[in-house]
């Protein structure tokens, strides 16, 4: 559902939620309200860099996916993991979910 794993440093990120679908019905959820927090995995506090929590855009023309740009200068160091807490209300109905994040540097092949 979520499409991020790794949060390249010093890279402006996407976020990406795809899918959001109305549990009820199977109908894809094209106006949901949706809104991401980075946190530290380990303190529970915010990372700073980007003002939280920052809401997700519906990308037009989708079945039920969501994008966020994460700013490339949030306040990280190489291997700490992180938790995206998304969380809205799409349909009326609560969303919550925390997606394991790793920051590191892009590497070269």
């Amino acid at each position: 559902m979520a499409e991020i794993e790794t949060y390249f440093i010093d890279n402006d990120n996407m976020l990406q939620i795809s899918g959001v679908r109305d549990a009820a019905n199977g109908l894809y959820l094209n106006n949901a309200s949706l809104e991401v927090t980075l946190i530290d995995a380990a303190t529970e506090t915010e990372i700073a860099g980007q003002v939280w929590p920052a809401a997700m855009s519906y990308v037009n023309g989708s079945n039920g996916v969501y994008r966020l740009t994460l700013e490339y200068d949030l306040d990280v160091t190489s291997q700490q993991t992180l938790i995206a807490r998304l969380e809205g209300s799409p349909n009326g109905l609560r969303l919550s979910l925390r997606i394991p994040v790793v920051a590191s540097y892009r590497q070269g092949e």
